[in-house]
């Protein structure tokens, strides 16, 4: 008997077509789309966030290339042409968002806007421009609200141990709603920490246990449910705004708890409705999914998150002038992917280990791999193995 289709989901971080220009038109973002039609992808998820600014024409966050600390003077090439894009969009009141949601139902596929749940960025990376240009107004203006490390000293993130966080994420899913969308998806890769040792946490903890948690050990029982809280209460709001829409959520598998996000209390209270289980990093990793799929209890979708780079980097705004210099456009340096074949025969193994389906990220143009990668039958065939399961 064949066995029946698993479920694709495919991530486009919403900035790279942008940075190479490839998303300049709307011919350019349903060109690929329509390329989607007739294979295994059932979901396309659409990235809306360009650090804490979006790529979508909205209300209350400010769009790329917006914002009176942006400084694409010493940005990559990449980023001045996100920037001149959404920009030329925003001038004839064209909303990316829409057009490419629009496409995803005209071929067949769903489309969730996914949302990276702390995607501000820090100096040490890139520089002082690079948090002037990706970090919204709202960032700068609540440095209050950033995580505070068990030392005392800030962190770079805001933390949701504060209402005013939550809230302003709540803000952008509940505008999102208004888009046609059929679902929403938290990326808790992009990136962690979420809480640290906040001030009300620690008050809330030595209220409820007589003790500082700071004198306790980072993976005390008691102190990892304290930190939990406020990513909870966070989803049930999700939740709440999202209704019968679906949400998802991508965590890694091995720190979801030290990261405050209690992934059991979420699937027994339905606040998920695929659960994408993955590791922070380069991909080519293994683990086993049983123990998330025992935890689901059929009461999510569970799939394997693939990050499809194995290895390279992010170009640097250093490393880009140089390569304008020497005429060559930005293509990542060192970047080397997952092959067709890889992807299979891994497949395979999370479809034995009861995977409802497999999450890709950072290629989700490989068409020649989700024409057969949903299809246990054709993924055997890319191996030549015979049988049907």
């Amino acid at each position: 008997m064949r066995v029946d289709n698993k479920l694709i989901i495919a991530n486009d971080d919403g900035h790279g077509g942008f940075y190479t220009g490839d998303y300049a038109s709307v011919e350019g973002l349903e060109r690929p789309i329509e390329r989607y039609r007739g294979t295994t992808l059932g979901v396309l998820e659409w990235g809306i966030s360009l650090g804490t600014k979006v790529n979508c024409l909205s209300e209350h966050f400010e769009l790329f290339g917006t914002g009176p600390r942006t400084d694409l003077a010493h940005a990559r090439r990449g980023d001045r042409r996100v920037a001149e894009n959404l920009s030329a969009y925003a001038r004839r009141g064209i909303d990316p968002l829409t057009i490419v949601a629009n496409k995803a139902h005209e071929v067949g596929i769903q489309i969730h806007a996914s949302i990276r749940a702390n995607p501000d960025y820090d100096p040490i990376w890139m520089g002082e421009w690079l948090p002037n240009t990706y970090n919204d107004t709202f960032y700068f203006q609540h440095e209050h609200l950033r995580i505070q490390n068990k030392d005392g000293s800030k962190g770079w993130h805001l933390s949701y141990t504060y209402e005013e966080m939550r809230e302003r994420k709540a803000l952008l899913v509940q505008e999102l709603m208004r888009y046609p969308i059929d679902g929403i998806n938290l990326d808790f890769l992009r990136h962690p920490p979420f809480v640290g040792y906040d001030p009300p946490l620690i008050e809330s903890f030595i209220k409820e246990h007589g003790q500082d948690p700071r004198g306790l050990a980072d993976d005390d029982p008691r102190w990892l449910a304290c930190q939990c809280a406020p990513m909870t209460a966070f989803l049930r709001t999700v939740r709440r705004i999202v209704g019968g829409k679906m949400v998802s959520a991508r965590v890694d598998r091995r720190y979801y708890l030290a990261q405050g996000l209690d992934i059991e209390t979420w699937l027994r209270e339905g606040l998920v409705d695929i659960l994408i289980m993955a590791e922070e990093g380069f991909g080519g990793y293994i683990f086993d999914l049983r123990p998330f799929v025992d935890m689901a209890h059929g009461r999510c979708r569970v799939l394997f998150g693939e990050e499809a780079v194995l290895e390279g980097e992010d170009t640097s705004a250093e490393e880009d002038k140089a390569l304008a210099e020497a005429g060559v456009e930005d293509t990542g340096i060192g970047r080397k992917m997952l092959t067709k074949e890889g992807y299979c025969q891994r497949a395979l193994r999370w479809y034995a280990q009861g995977a409802d389906g497999v999450h890709i990220f950072n290629d989700q143009h490989n068409y020649e791999v989700l024409a057969v990668l949903g299809d246990p039958v054709r993924c055997r065939q890319v191996l030549g193995l015979r049988g049907k399961s």
